[in-house]
């Protein structure tokens, strides 16, 4: 089970793209000074730094909507709970795998169901 930690990390990873270039170091040193997270700083502290409005019609990634659409619907009505919206986010899929492929270059295999 996710703990609001770990959705809190996961929302700051996935969500970094979205800060603006000028605000990204303010983003990340307000972030690792906490030493706990809990719903309430998480409410105050993603729309301070994230144009969700903006960046829902048009997002960087077509992946990353799941992120977004989590924290626009999901987020005002459950908090920062489990979802499936974001389990289909964090255990990912083929968009996924090859888009941290292309980030990392690391030797990740996209497997495919036909055999050679």
């Amino acid at each position: 089970m996710a703990t609001i930690e770990s959705i809190t990390y996961t929302l700051f990873d996935g969500l970094s793209d979205y800060v603006p270039n000028r605000k990204k170091k303010e983003y990340s040193d307000e972030f690792y000074s906490r030493k706990t997270f809990n719903t309430k700083f998480a409410l105050k502290f993603f729309p301070k730094y994230i144009d969700f409005e903006k960046w829902s019609k048009n997002p960087k990634d077509p992946y990353d909507i799941l992120l977004i659409n989590y924290w626009m619907i999901e987020v005002p009505v459950i908090g920062l709970k489990y979802s499936n919206l974001l389990g289909s986010y964090t255990r990912g899929n083929r968009i996924l795998n090859r888009r941290l492929k292309k980030k990392t270059n690391s030797p990740m295999k996209i497997r495919d169901k036909k055999k050679k």
